[in-house]
């Protein structure tokens, strides 16, 4: 099971990684693209079919 910590370590990074290559987010959104991929990454860890 994921902590909340966890999930916000992984957000962060994320976050940080968009920043540190320049990503530009467009004005009218809703969830920001960081939240997207945090969302994906947590996702594939936490449904993972073996």
């Amino acid at each position: 099971m994921l902590s909340q910590a966890k999930i916000i370590s992984i957000f962060c990074i994320v976050d940080d990684m968009l920043k540190a290559c320049g990503h530009k987010e467009d004005i009218r959104i809703r969830v920001s693209d960081s939240e997207i991929i945090t969302t994906a990454i947590i996702s594939a860890l936490y449904f993972v079919c073996f």
